[in-house]
């Protein structure tokens, strides 16, 4: 088993060491890295935003790679239980489904040019590396008796991973022609980590059949055996400068992360009441990602190092959620990984929040409206946020695209800001912004949740400190279709339950100078034995065409509009007893 891959039922990788791609201006080989004082490498008063990356419609998700632009790769489970490669696209929002029909896909690199790498995996289980883009896939293997991962990219199109006989794979650099890169005199290796100067690092079986980091530099036919903290060792990133992380057992065999640096492998021991560590990437500024116990249990936490110990990253994150690892760091400090999140495991972007000199702590942001769409027919969406800080919220700052709204499918919308209130001391000020829906209004194409998405840096504090970007909430749509075409509501009956008495359920019973007609075209007609009822003017018939009689059949009803009739079939008695009298005092008569 690979010491570098945690792999789970059906290929699932919780985490893969992976470097990061560093900057694309870092073109010409660095000098040879000197031994520097950790202890000088400090972060500013940082934290992070993490944003929730979601899934291809499964539980799951892992993010493994991230290029200098923020877009991150990896792998998810779709709706139906399959794992397919992702790629992440930070200026939309968008998780785009990189996999291939009926195999098993992943993603384990990315460059700035969104190339990502990784293996399919067919119904077989052997492994092929291949070449993801958003135009498809392609092998970089032949598929007959060959196995094979492309592990990680760099901008000059440089791929490496592993490739040889099924069972018996080294090494290996993909191109026009596939390179095996050999061994450190054992029979097989793997490469997982490439920088921009085409270094190359990874774990290779000895000659002693231990198993060994490596670091083979660009245009050398040998590997450079890295050594151990004890015993075995696994590189899994490289930056520029030839600085190399990974993990090692030391002598009581507990597994460390540790920092190769000009000929010295050093041991980046755990964090508080941790027993193991390993480090999955390292970015040009030398600030290391991984994770590690926090007790002595198989739980883990994300950690980054700069210089000052392991700490742990849920304590730099405004999270209920819980970060299990860290896989790959840019050149920007972005982060990516996964967290435990309500119940499921999810890929997750952690994006720093740095305060300059003479800032106080970041402002924040909440969100504190965002109502349930239940009503078809709506053609805009409004939502509230609300900031609070130290210091006032910079004004000239809140405006259009602070936040981002994405949905069902590949709906993505910018916010416009509609209304901006603030409290008496200033520091409170609460933003309504508003979007159109999908199709221009709400309708049951559009149910499902909507997250609402704070951009980074975009809103900031009269002292220049920027709120946290990423996730800040979501809302559900919930509309009721309606009935499908050709479909009817149940005719309105009278009160036996056998006479229909319209048409259609939206016709009026007696429309003003209409005459109603029954399901059948007929005149309708009330509950048996009773006159219906006509309009102004209109004189009604029996369903034979007759005219109505009054229940003992002597007198019809006529005149204008509705003449009711007693029980026994006599005129009606006003409320003295008299005979009514029409609006001129004259006594009516019937139209006979």
């Amino acid at each position: 088993m690979r010491g570098v891959v945690a792999i789970g039922p059906g290929g699932w990788r919780s985490h893969v060491m992976r470097g990061p791609v560093p900057r694309l201006s870092r073109r010409k080989k660095c000098p040879p890295a000197r031994l520097e004082s950790l202890e000088g490498r400090t972060l500013l008063s940082v934290s992070y935003t993490l944003t929730d990356l979601g899934t291809l419609g499964g539980k799951n998700s892992s993010a493994l790679g991230i290029n200098s632009a923020g877009d991150v790769v990896g792998q998810s489970l779709t709706a139906n239980g399959q794992t397919h490669a992702f790629l992440w696209l930070s200026s939309t929002h968008t998780m785009i489904d990189l996999g291939i029909a009926g195999a098993t896909t992943s993603a384990l690199g990315v460059n700035d040019l969104d190339d990502a790498v990784g293996d399919s995996r067919s119904t077989t289980g052997v492994e092929t590396a291949v070449l993801l883009t958003q135009a498809g896939a392609t092998t970089l293997l032949p598929p007959s008796g060959t196995a094979g991962s492309a592990t990680a990219i760099n901008d000059a199109g440089v791929i490496v991973g592993e490739a040889g006989p099924i069972g018996d794979t080294v090494a290996a650099r993909f191109g026009p022609t596939t390179r095996v890169l050999g061994t450190l005199g054992g029979p097989t290796s793997f490469a997982t980590a490439v920088n921009e100067n085409g270094d190359i690092v990874g774990q290779s079986d000895t000659s002693s059949l231990s198993q060994n980091a490596f670091l083979l530099t660009a245009g050398s036919s040998q590997m450079q055996d890295l050594g151990s903290l004890g015993h075995l060792s696994s590189a899994t990133g490289v930056n520029d400068s030839d600085e190399v992380v990974g993990f090692s057992f030391n002598g009581s065999s507990q597994e460390h992360a540790f920092l190769w640096q000009g000929g010295v492998m050093r041991d980046l021991g755990v964090m508080t009441g941790g027993t193991v560590s390993q480090a999955n990437g390292i970015n040009d500024d030398g600030i290391i990602v991984g994770q590690g116990n926090v007790s002595n249990s198989s739980a883990t936490h994300a950690f980054i190092f700069s210089g000052n110990g392991l700490v742990d990253l849920n304590s730099l994150v405004s999270t209920t959620d819980t970060l299990v690892a860290a896989n790959a760091i840019n050149a920007a400090g972005q982060i990516v990984g996964v967290a435990s999140i309500g119940g499921a495991t999810h890929a997750v972007l952690l994006t720093p929040i740095q305060s300059a000199p003479g800032q106080g702590p970041p402002p924040t942001a909440a969100l504190t409206s965002a109502p349930r769409v239940k009503h078809a027919g709506g053609r805009s969406y409004s939502f509230t946020v609300t900031y609070t800080g130290k210091v006032p919220i910079d004004g000239t700052t809140l405006g259009n695209g602070n936040t981002v709204v994405t949905g069902r499918g590949d709906f993505v919308a910018a916010a416009t800001l509609t209304d901006v209130t603030t409290s008496k001391n200033d520091l409170t000020t609460t933003v309504t912004y508003e979007i159109t829906p999908p199709y221009r209004r709400w309708s049951a194409e559009s149910n499902g949740r909507f997250t609402i998405v704070l951009e980074p840096d975009s809103v900031r504090d009269t002292s220049g400190a920027a709120v946290a970007g990423g996730t800040l909430g979501t809302f559900k749509v919930n509309i009721t279709a309606p009935a499908a075409a050709g479909q009817t509501n149940q005719p309105l009956t009278n009160p036996t339950g056998s006479t229909p008495i319209n048409s259609t359920p939206n016709s009026p019973i007696n429309a003003p100078g209409r005459t109603p007609t029954g399901a059948t075209g007929n005149t309708p007609v009330n509950a048996p034995g009773q006159p219906p009822l006509n309009g102004p003017g209109q004189t009604p018939t029996d369903p034979q065409g007759n005219t109505p009689l009054d229940p003992t059949g002597p007198t019809p009803i006529g005149g204008v509009g509705p003449s009711p009739i007693d029980p026994t079939g006599n005129p009606p008695l006003d409320p003295t007893g008299n005979d009514p009298l029409d609006p001129v005092g004259n006594t009516p008569i019937n139209d006979v």
